[in-house]
């Protein structure tokens, strides 16, 4: 029992690290560095929590935060790019459509914002951000997108911009 809660305990430090990390393209080294433990003993404790890889929920992550970024703000595709510390525009551009099946211009500008593959945030106690999160989108009749969770109002709208 002592194990299993301690293997859990483990798990959200690594969320939690992950998340803190996540501009910098966190490598599995790293994390087994800061939380003190093997890499394959940090691999297995994630994986059985998370049930999936780390370096993929670090490569999903880092494609929402994107997703997210080319929704909600005017932000260059570039900078966007640069900001998750990709290589180079083209792989982000490459890695995004891989996942969303768009490009990052044509997920930005698309009618309808599909969020089904987004990967959600998680809070340091296990839970997912609520729905309100990622559904609680509503389009109001000048073509803006309005993004409310909690005492957050976030206003887009595509142009053209990048």
């Amino acid at each position: 029992m002592y194990a299993v809660l301690m293997k859990q305990m483990l798990y959200l430090k690594m969320l939690a690290w992950l998340e803190d990390n996540i501009y910098c393209n966190p490598a599995i080294d790293d994390l087994a560095l800061y939380m003190g433990y093997s890499r394959r003993f940090v691999y297995d404790v994630f994986y059985q929590y998370g049930q999936l890889p780390i370096g993929q929920y670090i490569r999903l992550r880092r494609l929402t935060i994107a997703a997210v970024s080319l929704r909600l703000t005017r932000q260059p595709i570039a900078a966007i790019a640069w900001q998750l510390s990709y290589d180079s525009p083209q792989t982000f551009s490459r890695e995004f459509k891989k996942r969303f099946s768009l490009s990052p211009r044509e997920y930005r500008c698309a009618a309808h914002w599909d969020t089904a593959k987004l990967l959600k945030k998680f809070h340091p106690d296990g839970e997912s951000l609520g729905q309100g999160f990622m559904s609680g989108l509503n389009s109001t009749a000048a073509g803006h997108v309005m993004l409310v969770y909690p005492a957050i109002c976030i206003w887009s709208c595509c142009h053209p911009w990048g």
